[in-house]
Parts: C-alpha cells; sequence; structure tokens
C-alpha cells in the first residue's frame, strides 16, 4: 500500500504511546490504524521491528456500530491467508459473537471492544498492544488499558479527532511528551501518497487538491474548522492573541525599549528546542521583583538567532552568545528551562543535548555539574493542564499592566507576538514558548521566589 504523509509518519514512529490527530475524513486515520495492528499481529512491519507472535491486541471503538464498521476496515486489510482457518466473517455482525476477535494463524488475536463498557469490564488481561479508533469515553479506561500492557512494555496507539467527548486530559499528556503527538492539519501537501506525485481521491474521483480543500472548508462553518477539519485540539481564536503588545518604538505605552534594569535581578534562559526543519528559539529575561508585589517587571532583552537546522553545539553556542553580548556567567543565571525533546531519530534533540554541550563549551566536566542545571519546563508544577493559556494569559497582562518590555533586538519575539494567532502550529509560536518556560517559576507561583541568586546588570 502506498500511504499518505500523516500515515507514513505514524507507522514509522516507535513510540510506544502516539496518538495521530487529524480532522474527518481525509486521511485515513482509521485505515493505518487497523494496519499497523494487522503488522503487529504478524510480526512483520514494513518500517520497523515488531515483537515476534503470537500476541494480544485490543481494539477500541466508540460504540458498537462503530465496531462493525471497524471489523469491515480489518477484514479487507487483512492478508486472507494470514487468518485462523476457522475464522468466520459477515457483512453485517462482523466477526459475530458478544466477544468479537479477528484470529491469526500464528496464534495472534485481536480483540475488538468498546469504551463504552464500564472500566472494571477490560481489568484482568495483559496484553501486547491496543489501539483507540477516536477518543476514548474518559480517563478511567485509558488508565486501565494502559494497566493491561505494562507487564508486556506493550503499545498504545490512537487514531482520533479532539471531538465529541473531553479531550483536555489527553492534550495534557500529550504536551507533557508521555504520548507522542502526531499531527497534521487539512491541507493539500498532506493529501500526496509518500514517494510519488499522485494524490488521494474520492470514491467518485474527485482529486484531493487545493481546490478541493479550500471548497470543503467553505462548507464547514467557520467556527468548527479548526477541530473539525484541521484536528486542532479546541477551536482557534481569529487575529492575533496578544493585541495589547505596542511595537512601535519612542511612542507611549510600547512594549519596545532599550531600556533595562539597573541592579541585582534575575536572570532566567528559556529555549524552545528545534528539530530537523526548524532552528532552536531561546530568550534571556530579566525579572526585577524588587517591589515585593505579585506582578513583578519583565524584561526581555535577548534572543538566539534563526538560523536554520542546528546542531546540539551550534545551539549551546547560540545560547551562551546571549550571555556573552550581556556580560553575564552561566553561574549568574536563576534558572535555565528547556522544552521536552524535539524531533525523532537522528535529529532529535533536547536538554541533555544542550547541557553536554554547554558544560563542554564552559570546561564543566559533564552537565550535571552545571550549575544551573536545565529544568525541563513540562514537568512538575505548573506543566499540566491549561499552562500555555495560562501562560499566554499572564503575559498579555503583563503588558497591559505596562511591566512587560522587549529591548529592539529580539525581532524575532516581536513578530511572533504581533502575528501569534493561538494556532498550535503556528510558525510564530516557537519564541513565546521560550519565553513561557523561562518565566515558568514568576507565572505559576504567582509572585517573586525566594532569591536562589541575582545578577548585577552592568
Amino acid at each position: 500500500m502506498r500511504w499518505l504523509p500523516p500515515q507514513h509518519e505514524f507507522m514509522s514512529s516507535s513510540s510506544r504511546r502516539r496518538l495521530l490527530r487529524l480532522g474527518n475524513q481525509w486521511g485515513g486515520k482509521t485505515t493505518v490504524g487497523c494496519a499497523e495492528v494487522i503488522y503487529h499481529c504478524l510480526g512483520k512491519h514494513p518500517f520497523k521491528n515488531v515483537p515476534p507472535p503470537p500476541v494480544e491486541w485490543w481494539l477500541l471503538c466508540a460504540s458498537h456500530k462503530q465496531s462493525v464498521n471497524i471489523q469491515a476496515k480489518l477484514w479487507d486489510l487483512v492478508p486472507k491467508d494470514a487468518v485462523h482457518p476457522d475464522q468466520r466473517y459477515d457483512p453485517v455482525k462482523g466477526f459475530g459473537g458478544h466477544h468479537p476477535a479477528l484470529r491469526f494463524a500464528n496464534g495472534s488475536i485481536i480483540r475488538i471492544k468498546t469504551t463504552q463498557q464500564d472500566a472494571l469490564d477490560l481489568a484482568g488481561a495483559t496484553i501486547d498492544g491496543a489501539l483507540f479508533d477516536e477518543p476514548p469515553y474518559s480517563e478511567r479506561i485509558f488508565n486501565e488499558v494502559a494497566k493491561r500492557v505494562q507487564r508486556t512494555g506493550g503499545t498504545i496507539l490512537l487514531t482520533l479527532t479532539p471531538i465529541n467527548r473531553p479531550t483536555d486530559w489527553l492534550r495534557e499528556r500529550c504536551e507533557s511528551g508521555e504520548i507522542e503527538d502526531i499531527h497534521y492539519t487539512f491541507d493539500a501537501r498532506h493529501m500526496v501518497f509518500v514517494g510519488t506525485r499522485r494524490r488521494i481521491r474520492l470514491e467518485d474521483g474527485t482529486i484531493c487538491d487545493a481546490e478541493w480543500v479550500e471548497r470543503e472548508n467553505t462548507l464547514t462553518p467557520a467556527h468548527e474548522r479548526p477541530i473539525v477539519n484541521d484536528g486542532e485540539w479546541e477551536t482557534r481564536v481569529e487575529g492575533r492573541i496578544f493585541s495589547a503588545f505596542i511595537s512601535v518604538e519612542n511612542v507611549e505605552g510600547t512594549h519596545v525599549t532599550e531600556r533595562v534594569p539597573k541592579g541585582e535581578v534575575k536572570a532566567y534562559v528559556g529555549v524552545d528546542h528545534g528539530t530537523a526543519d526548524r532552528n532552536q528559539a531561546g530568550v534571556l529575561v530579566l525579572v526585577d521583583d524588587r517591589a515585593g508585589d505579585r506582578f513583578p517587571f519583565v524584561y526581555v532583552i535577548d534572543e538566539t538567532p534563526p538560523t536554520g537546522p542546528t546542531t546540539s553545539e551550534q545551539d549551546a553556542a547560540s545560547v551562551l552568545g546571549m550571555l556573552q553580548r550581556w556580560q553575564l556567567e552561566w553561574s549568574e543565571l536563576e534558572r535555565v528551562f528547556g522544552d521536552i525533546p524535539a524531533g525523532r531519530g537522528v535529529a532529535r534533540k533536547g536538554n541533555r543535548d544542550l547541557g553536554d554541550e554547554v558544560a563542554r563549551a564552559l570546561g564543566v566536566r559533564n552537565r550535571k555539574e552545571l550549575k544551573p542545571g536545565i529544568w525541563t519546563a513540562k514537568m512538575g508544577r505548573g506543566a499540566g493542564r491549561g499552562s500555555v493559556s495560562i501562560g499566554e494569559r499572564w503575559l498579555h497582562q503583563q503588558m497591559v499592566r505596562g511591566r512587560f518590555f522587549v529591548h529592539p533586538r529580539c525581532v524575532h519575539l516581536i513578530e511572533c507576538f504581533e502575528k501569534y494567532d493561538g494556532k498550535r502550529d503556528s510558525e510564530f509560536k516557537h519564541y513565546i514558548d521560550a519565553l513561557r518556560y523561562a518565566l515558568k517559576d514568576t507565572i505559576m507561583l504567582g509572585g517573586p521566589r525566594p532569591r536562589i541568586a541575582a545578577v548585577h546588570v552592568r
């Protein structure tokens, strides 16, 4: 089979917790999910090694009606010479019985269940993997299934559009890095089969090109498009998020200024790691909380340049370059926060890689002796549900209070404030993410924290 880019990425990944998140009826979520389960049951996979059979997988559906449709998909995809000789399939009843299952000649089995079942009905088994087709009815169901694969070190897959039931808990797990979130928007570029120039077609022969995408968007109510078509977690706010940000210099109320605080203040660094096709985004921030109230003055004084794909060594040099321009030492920083690892395979980069290179550049034996170390922003207090919106709202309110300033050399952060529309895959979010990370303590603690260190701005 030929696969579309979202399907190909999902099947190529070896993550044991992964989610394919797309809009409705365009990316073949159910097809690739069923294919992935079948490959595991066969013990042969076109893109990676999988455990040898026999294995047991569960396929969890939203309802019995949906399960019958998915059983048809499984039967259509599975090689018939690989199924058990006693296996039966009926187009109306599926695999039949109260406990439908697809059995393989090698002993593997796929059991079909519905997430409408109480979590206790799923207890007691040990399995090798599970696929949720559409969001589970509750986090409790997901947790129960996670226990079933714990002993085998198995896999949990999800293919869904985040509608019809609460998914905040699932989004939180994705943002924390517990679940790999593979997300593609409703874009004609994603409808060409990998390795070909051939586009997907509808059953009536309609080619899924840019004109078709535009027409489908026109037919979908504007407020529904982000979720229904693009598979976003939530509806998108139209227009720029930070409407309070004034970027014109030398104008009353502007947030862009060369002014920096004098004396003892705190210095923070925040880093959003780059990937194979995007550079690292880093910022250097001064926090002046000497007034002792809840809302300190914040000054973003520098940023790393967007140079395209980089190595970890280059990332470290960019971060240290910000400090050198301001004659600051690494040891003078209050805290350094980085994102969870970004990229996959050989392109994967994270806090450990950055810490190793910073330690090497500073002549420190290893990253564990680096003071301060590089903390993961998406772990611990203030890293859970709603942290993105809390951080963005805090920044906006600081702008309104007149306690937020950006140095004019931070041209890319300024552009992000002018153009970021709240969309999670926006190209203008990365420097803002880095800023949220840098200010994690300040935002989440709701006021000045005990002074660990302070830097004297020269």
